[in-house]
Formats: C-alpha cells, structure tokens, sequence
C-alpha cells in the first residue's frame, strides 16, 4: 500500500514499522555524529580519539557497525539511501586498511624467510596518508 509524499512515493507504516523507523533514526543520528563525521576522506580510516594514528582493531570495529547497521536498514526497507551510505563507509574503511598493508608487501615476504618482531606488520597508521606511525623497531 503506497501513498504519494510531496514528490516521492513512499510506503505506509504500520506502528511497529515505524517504530523500528524511528529507532534506526536515532542510531542513524548517533552513529553519524559519533563516526562518519570523523572518517578520512583519502582512505577512509578513522581515528583513534584526537590523534591523527588510525588503529587496524578500532577500524575494523566501525567498519563491522557500519556493515551491520546498513543489514539493519535493508532488513526494514525504510532506508532513505542509509543502506547504501553505510555499505559504502564500510568499504571504504576495508580499503583503506588493506591499502596501508599492501604498502607493506614487503615485510611480509622478510617474514616468511625470519619470523621475528622486527618484520612484522604495523598496526598503527596515519589515518590520512596510510603511513606507519612508528618505526620498525617501534610499537605499532
């Protein structure tokens, strides 16, 4: 059952849809001024608190709420292009960290003939280049 919005067609609600719709809202509304807002525009990264290092775990964190929250608004149906912004924002963010891996192709390869601490990959980067943040014999 449809009816006309001003210029778009929407589907009517029932209460417990709109329920649901309102909820989605306010989690939209949170979710966006407590993440998106902070996601780098050149690799999609977020940064940890203040600082400009962006951490593998914590961005993998926000690309898993992301990702959920887009199945979350697909399952209602009700979207408003969210679905599509939120798969998107998780994307991006997974790019971004095999990106700053990729860069670091080459310590791999040393770790497969040496595994010790001094080959392994960093976890902690630049969120907006993709840089590692610390040196080879460094934390992160």
């Amino acid at each position: 059952m449809y009816r006309r919005e001003s210029t778009s067609w929407t589907r009517t609600l029932g209460a417990k849809e709109k329920n649901r719709v309102n909820k989605l809202e306010n989690i939209y509304r949170e979710t966006h001024d407590t993440i998106l807002l902070y996601q780098s525009h050149t690799l999609g990264l977020f940064p940890r608190g203040q600082s400009k290092h962006a951490r593998v775990r914590d961005n993998v964190y926000c690309a898993m709420s992301l990702w959920a929250l887009s199945l979350a608004y697909r399952h209602v149906g009700w979207d408003k292009g969210r679905t599509y912004e939120f798969e998107q924002s998780a994307v991006k963010c997974m790019r971004g960290i095999l990106f700053c891996y990729m860069r670091q192709a080459h310590k791999v390869e040393q770790f497969k003939k040496k595994q010790s601490w001094e080959n392994a990959l960093h976890a902690r980067f630049d969120y907006i280049t993709g840089d590692p943040v610390s040196d080879d014999d460094g934390w992160g």
